[in-house]
């Protein structure tokens, strides 16, 4: 669609879709014809595609243009529900210190009935950008939860980073689970870039504004401009892949925040 106007986008014919492995490997790519920017399809799963983490990435020809941080990237999992003894779900915490990215990575781990596996030891291994950055061992609480904590001190350029957790079981089994890490900061980078490449005094100018999370997807975001004494002037917020755009009349010998 238009980032501007949301109307469906009659610039490509075709979209482009890939699902891509943790080995950054395009394992299946599919084409689907675009009728007034609206298409639909699917990925025939065979029993020779590996569980693990994968991700679906769609673009355009048009939008090849303006690099891969403009496409559609999602990390999903694929796995075996029926052999499966052991689902997990991750939730991860963020802060900085001394510009170092500390991560807190909270594993919940259950069966396919729900019913959470209490004081059970787990080894892992954290990896960054194919690197092993951090392995230990843990044990999960009353609750099920195993919580893992890791440092980065820049952010993830293949998209590739995961923890490969093992769960021991009561009867000693030990369960592999590949976890993906799609960030390792919740930093977003927004850019004001003015019609016309400056800004001018006294004239209205449509700004347009980019935001960039650290995974380097677009991120919807809200914000406000004010003046010297704290007046706010105009507010601004992005939308579809974390552009937007408005227009502000700059006065001189004022700054704005």
């Amino acid at each position: 669609m238009n980032a501007k106007t949301t109307a469906p986008s009659q610039l490509s014919k075709i979209l482009y879709v890939e699902l891509i492995n943790e080995k950054d490997s395009v394992k299946k790519l599919v084409k689907l014809p675009l009728i007034s920017g609206i298409t639909w399809g699917d990925f025939k799963l065979t029993d020779s595609l590996g569980e693990g983490n994968y991700r679906i990435r769609a673009y355009t020809n048009y939008m090849r243009n303006f690099g891969t941080e403009f496409f559609f990237d999602k990390t999903i999992k694929i796995g075996n529900s029926w052999a499966n003894k052991v689902f997990t779900k991750t939730d991860y915490t963020f802060t900085k210190e001394n510009n170092v990215n500390k991560i807190e990575a909270t594993i919940h781990f259950e069966d396919k009935n729900g019913i959470a596996y209490k004081e059970s030891e787990v080894s892992y291994d954290v990896q960054l950008d194919y690197r092993s950055v951090a392995k230990g061992k843990a044990k999960t609480n009353l609750s099920g939860d195993a919580v893992i904590n890791f440092t980065s001190n820049q952010m993830l350029a293949n998209k590739s980073g995961r923890i490969v957790a093992t769960l021991t079981l009561e009867n000693k089994q030990k369960v592999v689970k590949t976890i993906p890490i799609t960030s390792t900061s919740n930093d977003v980078d927004v850019q004001f870039l003015p019609e016309g490449g400056s800004m001018i005094e006294n004239l209205p100018q449509k700004i347009a504004v980019k935001a960039i999370n650290a995974s380097g997807n677009g991120e919807n975001i809200k914000g406000v401009i004010v003046d010297e004494t704290g007046v706010e002037i105009t507010s601004f917020e992005t939308t579809y892949l974390g552009m937007g755009n408005f227009v502000f009349n700059a006065q001189p010998g004022k700054n704005y925040t």
